[in-house]
């Protein structure tokens, strides 16, 4: 049983090479990992971006995947919230807001302030959906 997971994990492991935008590789390493159970060398995929704890890191710490993907779990939460605001109260429309919408800012934000490496352009795709949010009185 051990040996079908490590399998498993094996297919979905990747690897990113961190290098300056300029900086193109002058080659691909084939990076290949041994499988236990088959006895066999599987290769490791090489990736611009990798998610390591929920937190989307790509070779030039840009962190514009992650912030693309914290937009789309926002937008699609501040939906389903925009929606029921008709129908409970507004200390419950608060309630709910600090539990489905705060948590993406709070984990993984201060990569993303640290990296120093992002426009105005960047930020503001996530301050724009919690102006939306807060639109819902």
């Amino acid at each position: 049983m051990v040996s079908i997971k490590l399998t498993l994990y094996l297919k979905k492991t990747n690897f990113v090479i961190f290098r300056p935008c300029q900086k193109p590789l002058p080659f691909l390493p084939a990076i290949y990992s041994n499988d236990r159970r088959t006895n066999t060398l599987t290769y490791l995929e090489s990736k611009d971006y990798a998610k390591y704890l929920g937190v989307l890191i790509d070779y030039k710490l840009s962190w514009k995947n992650h912030i693309d993907s914290i937009t789309l779990k926002l937008s699609k939460t501040i939906g389903l919230v925009s929606k029921i605001r008709h129908f409970v109260p507004f200390h419950t429309l608060v309630g709910i807001y600090n539990c489905l919408v705060v948590p993406y800012f709070r984990y993984g934000l201060i990569f993303i302030l640290l990296g120093g490496q992002n426009g105005k352009t960047q930020l503001n795709k996530l301050l724009i959906p919690q102006k939306r949010a807060l639109r819902f009185k």
